[in-house]
């Protein structure tokens, strides 16, 4: 299986969306995105960040170590940080609603301490 990751990366003085494939690269390569990294700095001007680079390659020995697809790992870690984020959403919503509760009710004992 492939999994395709959106990528910000360097073209010039520009971030660029970049779409990155990442399959099953073979054993011990330096990275899962070797070749795609070289052709894209050739052909297209475009770096990839090297935290991406490494990350997919920490990844990867990640993955030949426990005997699990490179892709699976990546769809596993990916689905684990959107509900991370997700998570972090719903608590910044709840504390300024929390936030907003605590200022009407300071308002309204303010209001009551004046009649």
């Amino acid at each position: 299986m492939v999994k395709k990751i959106n990528v910000k990366c360097q073209a010039g003085s520009s971030k660029v969306p970049v779409d990155v494939y990442v399959g099953e690269p073979s054993p011990n390569s330096s990275s899962p995105i070797y070749f795609q990294s070289l052709w894209l700095a050739k052909e297209r001007g475009v770096n990839i960040p090297k935290e991406f680079s490494d990350s997919l390659s920490k990844m990867q020995a990640l993955s030949e170590k426990n005997r699990v697809a490179l892709s699976e790992l990546c769809q596993y870690i990916f689905d684990e940080l959107n509900s991370v984020s997700r998570l972090n959403t719903e608590i910044t919503e709840s504390n300024k609603k929390i936030d907003l509760a605590k200022k009407k009710e300071e308002g309204k004992f303010l209001d009551d301490k004046n009649d």
